[in-house]
């Protein structure tokens, strides 16, 4: 067949007419624009009637052709002899449709291929009877066939594990946020905090502040400039960070100010201790 174009049969309906005790095989291979083999996860047959709309749906075998390069077809054997009652033994022309879907298809692939006459020994249901009667208005209903409320009691490949019932509402209820001190505690509090920092400030202002022995060197440059970025940090992640992404940035800024300060500390303690040592000297020499 040609893809994307029905057959037509050379019978009046055009149907392929597939009478008691034949059976119809159907091949396919799914290639794409350039002729390659794909592999589609999903690959269906769905036959449904003209007149009641009654669907079914078979899912395709599927076969390795060429082991080296892994080709793969997929094949269908409808044998209607033993499939009469899938078919609630309702005789007449089907609807042949190719379905196709898979996670690299945009859209499924919807292929009526052919149109099939069916012929089963048996009676129908009573609500195959029933669609029959109202076939002039059938296609407007949307309501599964007797053979597929059959199939979907047992687990299927296509129905899954069959029907299954609304399952009960979930009412989630989200825990009620702790209560929070009142404004006027919160304020008191955050002055509290700044009462000493204010303090420092005033003193600084009255007798001043001694940056004799700040030795403008790296290390001492690299050390208060990580002090000042962490206080930031802090005020920051009051303002807006979350916990986790304070904590990659304390450590990108603790490791250089940790080292940058064990640094400064180690020169001002050889520092004093030379500064005594020569205070000493200068001692005995006096004496």
């Amino acid at each position: 067949l040609t893809p994307e174009k029905t057959y037509k049969a050379s019978t009046a309906s055009g149907a392929i007419t597939l009478e008691i005790g034949q059976q119809i095989s159907i091949d396919l291979n799914i290639v794409d624009s350039k002729q390659i083999s794909l592999t589609a996860h999903q690959v269906f047959i769905q036959l449904t009637h003209q007149k009641t709309q009654q669907a079914i749906t078979y899912t395709c075998t599927e076969t390795i052709t060429d082991k080296k390069s892994e080709k793969k077809s997929y094949k269908l054997l409808l044998d209607p002899d033993s499939s009469a009652a899938e078919f609630d033994y309702l005789s007449g022309i089907y609807k042949v449709d190719l379905i196709v879907g898979d996670s690299s298809i945009k859209a499924p692939i919807l292929w009526h291929m052919f149109d099939l006459d069916l012929r089963f020994v048996g009676e129908a249901g009573d609500e195959t009877k029933r669609r029959i009667a109202q076939a002039t208005d059938i296609s407007r209903q949307e309501s599964s066939s007797p053979a597929g409320s059959r199939r979907a009691f047992t687990p299927n490949a296509i129905i899954g594990s069959g029907p299954t019932t609304a399952k009960p509402e979930i009412d989630h209820m989200f825990r009620a946020p702790e209560k929070r001190a009142p404004p006027f505690l919160a304020l008191t509090f955050t002055i509290l905090c700044l009462i000493p920092l204010l303090g420092l400030i005033i003193a600084w202002s009255v007798i001043g502040f001694n940056i004799s022995n700040f030795k403008f060197s790296i290390s001492n440059i690299i050390f208060h400039a990580g002090l000042i970025s962490i206080c930031y940090l802090y005020f920051v992640y009051w303002c807006r960070l979350d916990m986790f992404t304070t904590l990659k940035y304390l450590s990108i800024l603790g490791v250089p100010t940790f080292l940058a300060g064990h640094r400064v500390l180690r020169a001002q303690v050889i520092a004093k201790q030379q500064q005594t040592v020569s205070s000493t000297q200068s001692l005995n020499v006096k004496k």
